[in-house]
C-alpha cells in the first residue's frame, strides 16, 4: 500500500495499491504542495497526523510477518526531539513500530518496542542528515534471518538482530506525522509513505532513490 498526498482538497490520503486503506487526515496538513521538483507532496505542521484505520487480521503489519516501510521527508528545521515520520501502537502493544527522522537528531527505527519487552531490531543512521533537502527512508524487517535494516538515500546504513517477537497482533492504527497521535510532530514536507509486505531487496531500494530522489 502507498499513501499519496496529491489533492489540495481532500481530507483523504488515498491508498494507491487499490487495497482500500485510505487515511483521514486531521490537524495543520497542507495537500498538494509543491516538492520544488514538479511533484506533489504534503506540509505538515505541528498538529498534522493521517491515520489508517488497522486492516485486522490480514494486516502486514505484526512483527510476526516480513515487511517494509518506506517515506520521503524534508525537514525545514532541525527540531530538538525525534519526528516521527510512520508509527504503529510504539510502546503500546506487543509487535509495534516506528520509524522517525531525524536531522538535529539521528533517524532510524524501533520495532518491537513496548514497556516490559525486551527491545529488539532499535536501528539507527550513523549521523543526522541535512535539513532543506529531500531524504528517502526505508526500514526492513526480515523474519527468516531475524534482521532489521535501516536504508538512507539509496544505501544500508545499519542493521540489528532483534530478539524478542511478540505472537500477539498489534491492533492499534497506523498513522503518519505523530506517535500514538500525541507526540514527536514531523513538520515538513512528506511524500509517498509506503508499506510493502515481505523485505525490500537492496537493488530496490537503491531504484526507488535512483527514480525519485530529489
Amino acid at each position: 500500500r502507498r499513501v499519496l498526498f496529491r489533492s489540495a482538497a481532500s481530507t483523504v490520503a488515498v491508498d494507491s495499491s487499490g487495497n482500500g486503506h485510505n487515511g483521514t487526515i486531521s490537524g495543520d496538513m497542507t495537500m498538494g504542495v509543491s516538492d520544488g521538483f514538479g511533484g506533489q507532496c504534503a506540509l505538515l505542521g505541528t498538529s498534522s497526523r493521517v491515520t489508517v484505520p488497522d486492516p485486522g487480521p490480514a494486516s502486514i503489519f505484526p512483527s510476526a510477518n516480513s515487511f517494509s516501510v518506506e517515506a520521503w521527508y524534508l525537514e525545514t528545521t532541525a527540531l530538538g526531539y525525534t519526528p516521527v515520520l510512520v508509527d504503529k501502537g510504539h510502546d503500546l502493544q506487543p509487535g509495534s513500530w516506528a520509524l522517525y527522522a531525524g536531522t538535529a537528531t539521528i533517524p532510524g527505527s524501533f520495532l518491537n518496542h513496548i514497556s516490559g519487552e525486551v527491545t529488539g531490531g532499535t536501528v539507527t543512521a550513523p549521523s543526522a542528515v541535512p535539513t532543506g533537502v529531500w531524504h528517502q527512508i526505508v526500514q526492513t524487517t526480515d523474519v527468516g534471518s531475524g534482521l532489521v535494516k535501516l536504508y538512507l538515500d539509496g544505501s544500508l546504513v545499519a542493521s540489528s538482530a532483534y530478539t524478542s517477537r511478540p505472537t500477539s497482533t498489534n491492533t492499534i492504527d497506523f498513522q503518519i506525522g505523530v506517535i500514538n497521535g500525541v507526540g514527536w510532530w514531523f513538520t515538513g514536507k512528506m511524500s509517498d509513505v509506503a508499506i510493502y509486505a515481505g523485505v525490500l531487496p537492496p537493488q530496490r531500494v537503491s531504484a526507488h532513490w535512483a527514480v525519485g530522489h530529489h
